[in-house]
């Protein structure tokens, strides 16, 4: 936003009028929240039990920014997908969606789907999906098919624990 501010020529670039909006995967005590309200994270936040940077960083803006949604107080944040929430969509028994959840069998079958398409690993134990399970090079091509590149996402730190 700074970089666009001076090349809008913004009287003042560092205090732009601009809202920001955006998905940052997670709420208010997210590192991508945290940084735009704050002004900056360092080496000692910590994300799912890992630092979110080896260096302080600082955003180039002269005011940290407004959560706008959280400083609402007088109702619950709304949701940040379309719907309220999609689990009940995936198990078999919604009643039963967090305390115990069975996906259903259409999710099932499009995670078998996926899965054989990239499980390439001959699995001689007969644990596989039709014989193969997906070996460190596989969950690698992946994790850069859904993330764009290794070491990031949650996806890659649950991998990384496994």
């Amino acid at each position: 936003s700074f970089k666009l501010a001076k090349k809008l020529k913004e009287e003042d670039p560092r205090s732009p009028l601009l809202i920001v909006c955006g998905d940052f995967n997670g709420g208010s005590e997210c590192g991508a929240v945290r940084y735009l309200v704050d002004g900056g994270v360092g080496p000692s936040f910590v994300e799912d039990g890992e630092p979110i940077s080896s260096r302080e960083k600082n955003c180039p803006m002269s005011k940290p920014l407004t959560d706008a949604v959280s400083s609402v107080s007088t109702r619950p944040e709304p949701p940040t997908l379309v719907v309220a929430e999609l689990i009940s969509q995936m198990v078999k028994d919604s009643s039963a969606a967090y305390e115990k959840p069975e996906f259903c069998d259409d999710v099932i079958v499009r995670l078998t789907k996926c899965y054989e398409q990239y499980a390439t690993f001959v699995d001689s134990s007969g644990t596989g999906v039709n014989g193969k399970i997906m070996n460190v090079d596989d969950v690698e091509r992946w994790l850069i098919d859904i993330n764009k590149k290794m070491g990031r996402g949650s996806e890659f730190r649950t991998a990384a624990k496994e």
